[in-house]
């Protein structure tokens, strides 16, 4: 039946988790095997350690530890030995060897696995790694986003990219959405993608409608490959550059999936902040990510989503509190969270 839905180009709603534990599991062995090389494990054998405390020791940043250790602690290797409750404790968690770590993963132990494991450190995703836990210097398209300009190639291919993993997301972000009163009459969707999110929200409520902005190569990609014909008189793009041009008014809802965890802290806050500038009073900016755990130990495929940012963008995965503490800093008051399909959540904000 499943198949016979797809042939028909039927949109299937799953879980969508399997898929993303396979795609993300790609970073689960680099940590393990980039952790061995700089001495992590043989650190927390002396005892605790904070954030701080692996970036003097071992040489890495403050941002590849906490995606490195997120990821080791999803995978039972290590653990927080005092959950951080909100964002004001992050650096004063201490994380310490869990018995399996200590079993498998110190030299000296008997039952020592390393050996099988130093094979590894050949290979591309391991080099890939280390060297950007060093230099903070990631590989991605992050710099062609940042200057706000793209050929249609890469517009093109970018869009196909985000369109394929966010369209089986697009649904069940939709009916969280509808959910929580007092409903969406007219979107912004921020730097958009395909505008997939828009665009099935705008084909479950008939009296939406909404823009997605993006830089003119994607705008140009979505209108030819896909924006609905049926949509199209209530459906548009506007071709702005977030990071220097003022945002469009007129707009009760902004959407942002996926956006925040591409850039640092700082350029997150000006986003926000160009957000509330342009949002009127009760507007609401609703924000499309995967949460850390408040502890920043998992869940494993989110912790290993945040090692894929370490990698291709300036950015990480935050907490609720960490996205709560951004979006509160530039004047937003309430703000609430609630659960959107597989690993990720809306975190909504709104304006007084």
């Amino acid at each position: 039946e499943a198949s016979e839905q797809a042939a028909q180009g039927t949109l299937i709603m799953a879980d969508g988790k399997p898929i993303w534990d396979i795609w993300m599991s790609q970073h689960n062995l680099p940590a393990v095997t980039v952790s061995l090389e700089i001495g992590l494990f043989e650190l927390l054998s002396k005892g605790p350690a904070t954030y701080a405390d692996m970036v003097k020791s071992l040489g890495i940043t403050r941002r590849a530890a906490e995606a490195i250790v997120a990821v080791l602690c999803g995978l039972g290797l290590v653990e927080n030995s005092s959950p951080a409750t909100s964002a004001g404790d992050a650096a004063q968690a201490a994380f310490r060897n869990t018995s399996l770590a200590t079993a498998h993963l110190l030299k000296e132990s008997p039952t020592f696995f390393g050996h099988m494991l130093k094979g590894d450190s050949t290979r591309e995703p391991h080099r890939r790694l280390l060297e950007i836990a060093k230099s903070d210097k990631p590989i991605g398209a992050v710099e062609e986003w940042e200057q706000g300009e793209l050929t249609h190639e890469r517009a093109k291919g970018i869009t196909a990219s985000m369109q394929a993993h966010s369209i089986a997301l697009a649904a069940p972000a939709a009916e969280a959405l509808m959910s929580c009163p007092p409903g969406v009459r007219r979107m912004l969707d921020v730097a958009g993608g395909s505008g997939c999110f828009l665009i099935t929200l705008a084909q479950r409520v008939s009296s939406l409608t909404g823009t997605i902005l993006e830089l003119p190569a994607v705008c140009r990609v979505i209108e030819s490959d896909y924006l609905p014909k049926g949509l199209a008189e209530r459906i548009n793009t506007a071709s702005v550059d977030m990071f220097r041009s003022d945002w469009p008014t007129g707009y009760d809802t902004h959407f942002m999936s996926n956006i925040l965890h591409d850039w640092t802290d700082e350029q997150s806050s000006d986003l926000i902040a160009r957000s509330f500038k342009a949002l009127p009073s009760k507007g609401r900016l609703v924000l499309h990510e995967m949460l850390l755990t408040e502890a920043r130990d998992g869940p494993l495929t989110t912790a290993a989503f945040s090692m894929h940012m370490l990698i291709y963008t300036k950015g990480r995965q935050y907490t609720f509190s960490d996205l709560r503490g951004l979006l509160q800093g530039v004047g937003f008051g309430k703000v609430i969270s609630v659960k959107a399909g597989g690993y990720y959540s809306l975190v909504i904000a709104e304006k007084p």
